[in-house]
């Protein structure tokens, strides 16, 4: 998508959100493999970050978290210490600026029910941030804010039915 392209459009910024956690563990396996193992909850999220001019922005921290697993209430929940910290993880890019993650898609909870991830770009000490929303899954009460906010990714479907989502990150760092 980007390769040979001269101008990249910046991703649309978003808050952090309360639920970020800085020790959140290095890794690219954000859930519990027993979840993984049902492809209609297993999701691989990838992309690259990239710059305005869409080079790569090798180094890059990207953290990536969310709410899963389900709650006795039903809510998704988020992982904080001293618990386990699942839903959650960090890697760096390489030269190509890919990213990769495998989880579970994101669940939903009262407190905003709308499925999302949650994504930060740190570089240089500067820092980007942004979340991503799925298209057929927003509620009418979040309508007008992705506009506004946040990336929508492609979501493809693998024949086992795997989410194969794919967010390119447009960053002015």
């Amino acid at each position: 998508m980007l390769l040979g392209q001269r101008k990249c459009t910046p991703t649309q910024s978003d808050v952090k959100g309360p639920k970020f956690v800085p020790q959140a563990p290095r890794t690219t396996i954000l859930a519990p493999s027993s979840e993984m193992r049902d492809p209609n909850k297993k999701a691989i999220i990838f992309g690259k970050i990239v710059d305005r001019k869409c080079r790569p922005i090798p180094g890059a921290r990207v953290d990536l978290w969310y709410a899963g697993g389900i709650a006795d209430d039903g809510d998704a929940i988020y992982t904080a210490p001293p618990q386990r910290l699942w839903y959650r993880g960090w890697m760096s890019v390489g030269k190509d600026g890919a990213y990769r993650f495998e989880g579970t898609y994101p669940g939903v909870y009262r407190g905003r029910p709308i499925r999302h991830y949650h994504i930060k770009i740190e570089d240089g000490g500067k820092e980007f941030i942004t979340q991503m929303y799925f298209k057929g899954d927003i509620p009418a009460s979040f309508a007008n804010y992705v506009k506004r906010y946040g990336t929508q990714p492609t979501v493809t479907r693998a024949p086992d039915g795997t989410r194969n989502i794919l967010a390119n990150i447009v960053v002015d760092m």
